[in-house]
């Protein structure tokens, strides 16, 4: 079992290195990065998702609803319905091409319609 403080810290710190570096990349590609207001930050997000891949849940639905909204309540307090998170949630994107270029993006709607690129 893993440590969800743990994880979160190696997270967030990640994520403080990460997101500075992000918006630039954003920016010198003439895209904005959507802000979000309330609910969860990207390093909650993120960890949310590490946790499910450390479980044995068969899938996230399952594990969000009966898990994260229940033990984790607490740790998350902006947390959201999982309707919100997996459809009006904007779901962060990373692909790394073969030539080393990072190409990174914002996709808005619905977790299963993303296709792989």
């Amino acid at each position: 079992m893993f440590s969800l403080e743990e994880l979160f810290c190696t997270v967030n710190d990640f994520c403080q290195t990460f997101e500075p570096l992000w918006r630039n990349q954003l920016l010198s590609h003439g895209l904005q990065q959507q802000e979000c207001t309330r609910g969860l930050c990207l390093s909650e997000i993120m960890t949310i998702v590490i946790g499910f891949h450390q479980q044995r849940y068969r899938t996230f639905k399952d594990y969000y609803v009966n898990h994260v909204r229940v033990y984790w309540r607490s740790a998350f307090p902006g947390l959201v319905s999982y309707r919100a998170l997996s459809v009006g949630h904007p779901v962060c994107c990373c692909h790394c091409a073969p030539t080393s270029d990072i190409v990174l993006g914002i996709v808005q709607g619905s977790v299963s319609s993303i296709q792989p690129v």
